[in-house]
């Protein structure tokens, strides 16, 4: 009962899709730090990677205790820096009055917190920031995370097969 509850554990971490959100959820927000520089705007992204792992388990083999080695995925944070052009989002403050980029541009010259969001901002949220939050509205589609030097994404791994089943001597499969 126990390798059984073991596997269909390990079975469900290996098939959970990964939390590797580009950019906020549809109506989601998200608040980062962000640095504007030569007309770009750069805030660092945090999300969960599949990282393939090799661990010894010690499983009772016919009353004998044996070490195996199996390969597992476990889900390790990752940071990536994302850029994206001023000009390609809508930047409005707590009021919802549009921001211009060079405006923009200057206010996070030295860096400071906004709140990311795909999509319009209805009144009702937009009443719980101050009139001086910049929220910046982001396109439908963004850009990959990270560049050239950044971690790659592990796979995800193939569910490991049950091991066989060892009858006791002189049982019949099947009764």
């Amino acid at each position: 009962m126990f390798r059984f509850a073991a596997l269909a554990a390990l079975g469900a971490v290996a098939l959970a899709p990964a939390l590797a959100l580009a950019q906020p959820a549809p109506g989601g927000f998200q608040v980062v730090d962000v640095k504007a520089n030569n007309g770009k705007i750069t805030w660092n992204s945090v999300r969960a990677v599949p990282v393939r792992k090799v661990v010894e388990v010690t499983v009772n083999v016919n009353g004998m205790n044996v070490v195996e080695k199996r390969e597992i995925t476990v889900y390790e944070t990752v940071t990536y820096a994302s850029e994206l052009a001023l000009n390609k989002v809508k930047v409005t403050n707590g009021a919802g009055k549009v921001v211009d980029a060079e405006k923009a541009a200057e206010q996070l010259k030295e860096g400071g917190a906004v709140v990311l969001v795909s999509g319009p901002v209805a009144a009702k949220h937009r009443a719980l920031f101050k009139e001086t939050t910049l929220i910046i509205e982001m396109p439908a589609q963004l850009p990959p995370m990270g560049g050239p030097d950044t971690a790659p994404v592990a796979p995800a791994v193939e569910p490991i097969p049950a091991p066989p089943v060892v009858l006791p001597p002189g049982v019949k499969p099947g009764r």
